[in-house]
């Protein structure tokens, strides 16, 4: 599978990830691959680009009020 997330959030944990600087790169090879699946994990800036193409929404509901930065 597939996951992209922003720049931020590619840093805050840049662990054995595979980076590229351009959506229209990452998105070229499922655009010939519809039956593949691309997850979007953030930030807000990599939503915001990607919020119109989907498909569908898996949303998750985390109980609580968490600090975050």
């Amino acid at each position: 599978q597939t996951i992209l997330m922003g720049a931020k959030t590619f840093a805050s944990i840049a662990e054995n990830l595979t980076f590229a600087s351009n959506l229209k790169e990452v998105l070229k090879p499922y655009q010939k691959n519809p039956t593949k699946h691309i997850f979007v994990i953030g930030g807000r800036e990599i939503y915001r680009q990607t919020y119109t193409m989907a498909d569908y929404y898996y949303v998750s509901l985390v109980k609580g009020i968490y600090e975050g930065n």
